[in-house]
């Protein structure tokens, strides 16, 4: 009989996986992009998130977002678990991302820098455009 109330306290706290928001689309991350997915029930005593890429932990958070982790580009699996005082949950479902990283701007106004010395200054850089 204690066996069956301890596994009935277990179900209690049973906990239902996160679910993640958003489409499954390429990413070109910035620092405003970020992970989101829905909350678990406030009932289910949640303290932590933890987020999943290839099925590494990459961050575990009390929020229910985070910045979007530093990836390489290609493909990438995500998952997010939640976590209370018993114990952690199933994964979510996978969220499948594509990170894009584009090249940067080429740099511009390229030119010849000279310097000239003189006593009174010491050496002081000219520019010239060539």
């Amino acid at each position: 009989m204690k066996k069956q109330a301890v596994l009935a306290a277990l179900a209690a706290f049973a906990l239902c996986a996160p679910v993640l928001a958003g489409a499954q689309e390429p990413v070109t991350p910035t620092p405003s992009t970020f992970v989101a997915w829905d909350a678990v029930p406030a009932d289910q005593g949640v303290t932590h998130y933890t987020l999943y890429a290839d099925d590494a932990e990459v961050a575990q958070v009390t929020e229910t977002q985070v910045a979007f982790p530093a990836l390489t580009p290609g493909q990438h699996v995500l998952e997010v678990t939640a976590t209370n005082q018993v114990a952690e949950s199933e994964r979510s479902m996978a969220l499948v991302v594509l990170v894009i990283v584009t090249a940067p701007d080429a740099p511009g106004n390229l030119r010849i820098i000279t310097a000239r010395w003189t006593p009174a200054t010491g050496w002081v850089p000219t520019w010239e455009v060539v």
